[in-house]
């Protein structure tokens, strides 16, 4: 499958260790004119799935109309978010987008701890069962950045469907943390930190 990866806003809402993009001061995202003139050139290198990343994707001024003309011509849409904003766009997630990957870096303590948001894991756990209260099936999974404050938790259960009701992704090594008391059947991605395609012309707004 080809996929694209896009990154339609900047910043974000969390404040991650092992991160630095909460320190941007400038917003910038893509524009709903500027993503339909790359449209046709989209379509014909035979794309089959767009991935929404960041920055958090759900801080776009309008990401859902931004994923219209995607799936208007047939693109798979995956969204990665840090799941503190599902809650509020969960009714537009479902009838915009055909998953979500959220970051979850482990249990309650060690993921606040790690985001730096208080709150955070429980706002994660909100979003994923609004989600699933809109669409039982809805696919939900998870992916984390296995580093210190987490690498501890992290296992390589030999029975991961018994232990923790998960499928293990062909394509990542299968580094695995709890997540079934949010609702998640996924074991968590590792994600490779700071490797990601940003798009090469903005619109930028002053920061708030």
């Amino acid at each position: 499958m080809k996929i694209l990866v896009l990154e339609p806003h900047n910043r974000c809402n969390c404040r991650c260790v092992m991160c630095d993009i909460w320190r941007r001061t400038v917003e910038r995202e893509i524009g709903q004119a500027e993503l339909e003139r790359h449209l046709e050139d989209i379509v014909s290198l035979g794309v089959e799935q767009v991935v929404f990343t960041g920055g958090e994707p759900l801080m776009h001024s309008d990401l859902f109309r931004l994923a219209a003309p995607l799936r208007a011509r047939g693109l798979r849409i995956t969204l990665l978010s840090s799941g503190l904003l599902l809650r509020r766009d969960a009714e537009r997630i479902v009838a915009s987008m055909d998953d979500v990957i959220v970051s979850l870096d482990g249990p309650r303590e060690v993921h606040d701890g790690i985001r730096r948001v208080p709150g955070a894991y429980e706002r994660l756990a909100d979003g994923v069962r609004a989600l699933h209260w809109r669409s039982r099936e809805f696919p939900v999974s998870a992916r984390c950045t296995v580093q210190a404050q987490n690498g501890h938790i992290c296992e390589r259960p030999s029975r991961p469907r018994d232990r923790w009701d998960c499928d293990p992704s062909p394509s990542w090594p299968p580094i695995w943390i709890p997540a079934r008391s949010i609702g998640l059947k996924c074991g968590p991605r590792v994600e490779r930190p700071r490797l990601r395609l940003s798009y090469p012309r903005w619109n930028e707004r002053s920061s708030a």
